[in-house]
């Protein structure tokens, strides 16, 4: 046996100073989080994108048919964004299921992303009657009108929202307090939308009116 003591097992007096973390290591802790959201805040968020990035002819048609710096159209072009985002809440909350959210707003989010596309290259509302024509469309037609501009424009506004929305983990609750929250959810986008709506409406509908539209004064 050594006479020297094991030069390993004796601990220093002084503590050693700590590595700080490498690029490399914060990069890895950045990507591997997650936010975690519910159902409805997921799906509130999804509505602002749509009408943010996927309404861009909607909102370029009420630049062009109103003053849209005055306060007035600030007010309008605010109910009306409250109002679509709010309408566009309330249906993917209907369609919403616990296990296929995701995919839920996945393809709501292809599908506009897809019809933006087409309304603002070549000036066409999605309507029933174009949803028909594009039902009935024949297939070489439809090969033609999946260019190369179509595939770059959905990599960019439907490839990366949906993978960011694939990053996020939905909260599982349980199922008392998942219809309640729902509920209370469906109530407030109800009412918001309606409210919103009703003002937005109501001010363009005075926008359009002609001035000399104002009844006749019969006191005389």
């Amino acid at each position: 046996m050594s006479a020297h003591p094991d030069r390993t097992s004796i601990e220093s007096p002084f503590p050693l100073p700590r590595r700080s973390p490498s690029f490399v290591d914060v990069a890895r802790d950045r990507l591997g989080w997650r936010p975690e959201l519910d159902q409805e805040w997921l799906g509130l968020l999804v509505s602002l994108y749509l009408t943010i990035a996927c309404n861009g002819a909607f909102w370029r048609a009420f630049a062009a048919s109103t003053d849209p710096f005055t306060a007035k159209g600030w007010l309008t072009a605010g109910s009306l964004f409250v109002a679509i985002t709010g309408l566009q809440w309330l249906l993917l909350m209907v369609v919403q299921m616990r296990w296929s959210a995701k995919a839920i707003l996945a393809v709501a989010i292809a599908v506009s992303a897809a019809a933006a596309f087409y309304m603002d290259r070549y000036t066409v509302y999605m309507n029933p009657e174009m949803l028909r024509n594009i039902l009935h469309t024949e297939p070489k037609e439809s090969a033609e009108l999946l260019t190369a501009g179509l595939w770059l424009h959905l990599s960019v506004f439907a490839g990366l929202p949906i993978a960011a929305l694939w990053r996020v983990r939905i909260v599982r609750l349980p199922w008392r307090r998942a219809v309640v929250r729902r509920a209370a959810a469906l109530g407030i986008a109800l009412t918001v939308t309606v409210a919103a709506g009703t003002i937005g409406l109501g001010y363009r509908r005075a926008d359009a009116q002609p001035e000399g539209t104002a009844l006749p004064d019969h006191a005389g």
